[in-house]
Parts: C-alpha cells; sequence; structure tokens
C-alpha cells in the first residue's frame, strides 16, 4: 500500500546550495509514489499499478480508447510561501511497455501537463470520478522526435509555485495528449516500473524567505543578454555603489557548477567553459545576502 511517508524507497536529497536555498530531489518509488492510469475504453476501471505514464489516443487491445495519467509528488517538505526558483521533472521512455511508445502516426503527440485542482486517491481513481484540472501555467510537452526519447528538462516552475501558494488547489499533474484524436501516443514509465531509473524524477531548487530581507527578483535590475546563450553572455546590472558581488550558477539538480568571485562593477560575463546545454538558475550576492535568482538557458 503505497503512503506519503518520507522513508525508505522514495529518492529524496536535500541540500543546501546558497543562502536559503535549499535542492530537493524527489523519485518515489511503487511503495511510496502516487500515479495512476485512467482510460475510457472502462471508465470505472483503476489502474494505480499501471507500468505506464502515458498520453494515448489509440487502440486499447482492439477497441479505440483514450488514456492519461496522473502524477502528485509529496512537496510537503517545502515551506508554504517559499520561492520556487526551480523546478524541473523528468520522464523517461518505458522500454517494456506493450504499447507502442512514442508516435505520431496521425499527427503531432504534443502532450500538455496541468495541475490537478481537486483531491484524488490512486487506487480509486477512474476515468469517471477523474479529477478536475487547469489550464493556469500549464507546460507543453513538444512532439517527439523519436519513439524512445526521454524528456529529462521539463519546466514545471510555475506549477509548482502555484501549487505551494495554495495547497488546496494543487494535487499534482494531469499528463494528456492535447489533441486527443487516434492514433498517437507518448508513453513513459511510471513509478511502478521495475527500474527504478526511470521512475518520474522532481528536481525542486526553492528559498525559504525566513529571516530574508530585500530579495528581488534579479530581472528588476539585471539584464541578461543573450539568453538563451550558446558561448558567453553578459550579466549587467547597477552598480554605483562598487559592492562586492558574487555570482553563483546552480544546474537543475541543485549542484554549484560556476561561482564568480569579486565582482565591483556593473557588467560580467559568463563563458561556456565546458557547461553543459541546458537550464541553470543564476543567483547575485552581496554581503553573504541573497538578492534574487533567474533562469539561463545554455544551448
Amino acid at each position: 500500500m503505497k503512503t506519503k511517508i518520507l522513508i525508505t524507497g522514495l529518492l529524496i536529497c536535500i541540500v543546501c546550495i546558497g543562502y536559503s536555498q535549499i535542492s530537493v530531489t524527489l523519485q518515489p518509488d511503487s511503495v511510496l509514489g502516487k500515479d495512476a492510469y485512467i482510460h475510457d475504453l472502462d471508465i470505472y476501471e483503476n489502474l494505480g499499478n499501471h507500468q505506464d505514464f502515458a498520453g494515448i489516443a489509440w487502440t486499447c487491445f482492439g477497441p479505440l480508447c483514450v488514456a492519461r495519467n496522473l502524477i502528485d509528488f509529496d512537496l510537503s517538505v517545502i515551506p508554504v510561501n517559499s520561492v520556487i526558483n526551480s523546478a524541473i521533472l523528468s520522464l523517461y521512455h518505458n522500454p517494456t511497455t506493450p504499447n507502442i511508445g512514442h508516435s505520431t502516426l496521425s499527427g503531432s503527440n504534443e502532450a500538455v501537463l496541468q495541475r490537478i485542482t481537486s483531491d484524488w486517491d490512486e487506487h480509486k481513481v477512474t476515468w469517471d470520478n477523474q479529477p478536475n484540472t487547469t489550464t493556469q501555467n500549464e507546460v507543453i510537452l513538444p512532439q517527439s522526435t523519436n519513439q524512445n526519447e526521454d524528456y529529462p528538462e521539463i519546466d514545471v516552475t510555475a506549477i509548482i509555485q502555484d501549487i505551494i501558494n495554495n495547497p488546496p488547489t494543487g494535487f499534482g499533474f494531469m499528463l494528456r495528449l492535447r489533441n486527443e484524436n487516434y492514433y498517437r501516443s507518448m508513453i513513459f514509465a511510471s513509478s511502478d516500473h521495475s527500474d527504478s531509473t526511470l521512475h518520474p524524477k522532481l528536481v525542486i531548487i526553492y528559498t525559504d524567505n525566513t529571516g530574508i530581507q530585500n530579495n528581488e527578483s534579479l530581472s528588476d535590475f539585471v539584464k541578461v543578454y543573450p539568453n538563451p546563450f550558446s558561448d558567453r553572455t553578459t550579466i549587467k546590472f547597477d552598480n554605483k555603489k562598487r559592492e562586492d558581488f558574487t555570482l553563483k550558477l546552480y544546474d537543475i539538480y541543485g549542484q554549484q557548477v560556476y561561482t564568480i568571485t569579486g565582482i565591483n562593477t556593473g557588467e560580467i560575463e559568463i563563458m561556456k567553459n565546458g557547461l553543459s546545454d541546458g537550464l541553470y538558475l543564476l543567483q547575485l550576492y552581496s554581503n553573504n545576502q541573497l538578492y534574487g535568482s533567474m533562469k539561463i538557458l545554455l544551448e
């Protein structure tokens, strides 16, 4: 039976990455994960232990059917009203699915992740009683490029922030195809898959606001250009008082990958210097005080 207790079986890593900055990694297993597969072929069937995490418009052992998936992560370790600097969801294709995998046979299999706004029970939810969702800050998963594609860097920051700001309106994600006309599918592994490395993973970097003063959005006084960048980018900000600033850069797993100290001008350049393509969190500090955070993209 699955619960929401943080014990063995749930991969959770909490790491301090700066002044009141915390990194949390959630990758629950079949015991502690909460996800469910629902379909319209049998609107009353519960499939809380299905190994697929999918959006499908295909056939279900003959008859046509549409399938969707629900998933909820336990965010209780994150204080209410925390600032979510980054929330990255990773989904991995299911190599053992009895279904076809990702397919664009009849057209785009572009999918959407929507915030679930009503409560649901993993072992009771069905197509008939599926929970409500909202399109607010929904995230689009682009059409797949091959049958076995992983989606390791899905930015769900806005959805997680909505949930943290108002927990009674946040009960996880629903995955569904944007166009549920047959025949197309997007199929990943669920937390019930036998290979734990394929379970859905959520990495969150957040700011605990307790005791923080003057924590502004960097976009209020910093310009980054170009962003995205491929070789180098320039950080420009107002530093007329010639204060000493420190710049820190973190990857999506909360690892500090770049640091520049003693910045006493209003302009600094970041070089690629072996950094991998992807999303990064940039932070500026002065006198050990976090001024704010923003995301930059290296591609």
